[in-house]
């Protein structure tokens, strides 16, 4: 016999003996909660499940081992709904240290039904993690450059459950979904003087036939505002970090800097004349992305090398060589150059000190090597 038709009999057995609605047969109360995943200074909120009754005959229900236990018509639960067919009991708390906690909640409902309302005590696992990112996060932003960030920490561990708004000097201008944030920095405009440190805030053109200026406005700061489940969330930048910070990231926004390789030489070395000495340089802040990686006009590479009496000792019938980097269109992969030192200039046979200087756009070095005559 199912139990529609059981219940059938039961209720038309009541009404014969003439026995009142509590000879009625009812269900145990019973509570179920899943164990739950979060993070150091999150405030989670995780449904308790109610069986053996509707959510308007549960009484009161009370927890140990953290935080509290919300009814459907609490004004702190994020379910709270007049319809008790949508509505649920929510528990809820936030936990200061990591490590795994015992939650055991308790509680009675309102049928009139004895031993039947009382609940067995449920205990659940709140495994509570350090909020670390999943990846390291940019050190810096540069124009023209395209920018990825990750805004996922462990503990709060549903991906699609993160957003996060993106705005240039207090004006938003890019929002989404997910746990990360993808895209290119507005470049330095080429009219603009190069600096390695910011580029100029604005352009102006005046135009005195119409008595007008237009402004071109170019943006130096960047800010993302990330949050979980519609929230801010604490996070540590990396597992070094001590102190939990919102997530709320600002970057002042630079010009991608002007890198000089050496290939062939180095501070201190030692070197015959008629060494070849080559280096690289590129123009790139973020270079793990070849997206980013951009050549060093020739005109803007130059190269010294002279004597501690400053006599220069570059070859004069060999030109300073410069070439790009092979790379896959439209891609760029720096430039490599070469030079080399006169072969007639007189060393002593000890050595002589010597400064190689090179000038790659914004940027310079000077190394300090030490010739020796070829044997």
């Amino acid at each position: 016999m199912d139990r529609r038709n059981l219940l059938a009999v039961v209720m038309f057995s009541a009404v014969l003996s003439g026995c009142t609605t509590k000879c009625l047969v009812i269900d145990q109360f019973q509570l179920q909660a899943d164990d739950v995943v979060t993070a150091v200074g999150y405030q989670t909120y995780h449904e308790i499940k109610v069986r053996g009754t509707t959510l308007d005959k549960v009484d009161k229900l009370d927890c140990v081992g953290g935080g509290i236990v919300l009814g459907p018509l609490d004004e702190r639960n994020p379910w709270r709904n007049e319809n008790m067919a949508i509505a649920k009991i929510a528990w809820s708390g936030m936990f200061t240290e990591p490590g795994v906690k015992q939650v055991t909640v308790f509680g009675n409902a309102k049928r009139g039904g004895g031993t039947l309302d009382t609940a067995k005590p449920i205990t659940f696992q709140v495994d509570v993690k350090e909020p670390i990112l999943a990846k390291r996060k940019p050190r810096a932003a540069y124009a023209g450059e395209t920018f990825e960030m990750n805004i996922n920490v462990a503990g709060l561990e549903n991906l699609g459950a993160y957003s996060w708004k993106l705005s240039f000097d207090g004006q938003e201008k890019e929002s989404g979904t997910g746990p990360t944030i993808k895209l290119t920095i507005p470049p330095i405009p080429l009219s603009n003087t190069y600096d390695e440190e910011i580029y100029p805030r604005r352009r102006l053109h005046q135009n005195t036939r119409e008595d007008t200026v237009e402004k071109e406005i170019f943006p130096r700061t960047m800010v993302i505002s990330a949050m979980y489940r519609g929230r801010e969330y604490l996070l540590y930048t990396d597992s070094t970090k001590k102190e939990l910070i919102p997530s709320r990231f600002e970057y002042t926004i630079v010009a991608p800097p002007t890198n000089i390789i050496p290939y062939s030489f180095e501070e201190g070395g030692e070197y015959p004349i008629n060494t070849p000495f080559e280096f690289y340089t590129d123009r790139c802040g973020n270079c793990g992305r070849k997206e980013n990686i951009k050549n060093v006009p020739f005109n803007e590479i130059f190269v010294t090398v002279e004597d501690r009496n400053g006599n220069d000792l570059l070859a004069r019938d060999r030109d300073v060589e410069k070439y790009n980097e092979p790379a896959t269109p439209p891609f760029e992969n720096g430039v490599r150059v070469r030079f080399f030192l006169n072969p007639k200039a007189k060393i002593p046979r000890d050595g002589m000190d010597a400064v190689i200087r090179i000038r790659s756009g914004p940027a310079s070095e000077d190394f300090n090597i030490r010739l020796f005559p070829v044997k």
